[in-house]
């Protein structure tokens, strides 16, 4: 039996720059938290922290803190976000060509 050595290049195919867009996701995500986080929503998988009305609003603050800073981070430039995209080529053999996978699910090699 053969065998065949198998190499993997990831490589970067993209990148692009979502900052603009972070802003105002974020800026959304603190107008739904500030409407649908309640004592009763968190009931259910976070029990002790309803008992205690100082608790829950300690939780609250921090992530109002969170949601308050990551928008003036972004919107003054100190934080940034990008999304890559990175592309996996195979190399069965050295003496053979690059193949591009267009799918992470691996490669199933019956030899």
């Amino acid at each position: 039996m053969a065998s065949v050595s198998i190499w993997f290049l990831i490589h970067t195919s993209k990148v692009l720059n979502v900052e603009a867009d972070c802003g105002r996701t974020i800026r959304e995500w603190g107008r739904r938290f500030e409407s649908n986080v309640t004592p009763e929503v968190l009931l259910k998988d976070f029990p002790s922290m309803t008992r205690d009305p100082v608790t829950f609003e300690a939780f609250r603050r921090k992530w109002r803190y969170l949601f308050a800073y990551a928008a003036a981070g972004l919107a003054h430039g100190y934080l940034t976000s990008h999304m890559f995209t990175f592309i996996r080529t195979v190399r069965m053999s050295p003496l053979l060509p690059r193949m591009q996978l267009t799918f992470d699910t691996g490669w199933d090699f019956n030899c």
